[in-house]
């Protein structure tokens, strides 16, 4: 029986291969939990909060930048 994924990934982590993460994936699958708690009861609620929370992050995360370079642009005399 082969190794199951999450196996691999500790593998590969303890190995110090990098891993990238597929933030549109989970941020469709925190969406979906958060329909399938559409409950009124207190649990379902303070659940989909708590994804709420978590789908924010993912989505900052989703959409980060890297900080970009300023290029500084030559000044002429009377600018200084």
């Amino acid at each position: 029986m082969g190794k199951s994924k999450w196996a691999i990934l500790v593998q590969r982590r303890a190995k110090g291969e990098s891993m990238t993460s597929d933030f549109a994936a989970a941020h469709l699958h925190l969406e979906r939990a958060c329909h399938y708690l559409r409950g009124d009861d207190e649990t379902s609620s303070a659940a989909r909060a708590a994804l709420d929370i978590l789908i924010d992050a993912i989505v900052a995360a989703q959409y980060k930048r890297p900080p970009a370079d300023v290029v500084e642009f030559p000044r002429t005399a009377k600018q200084r």
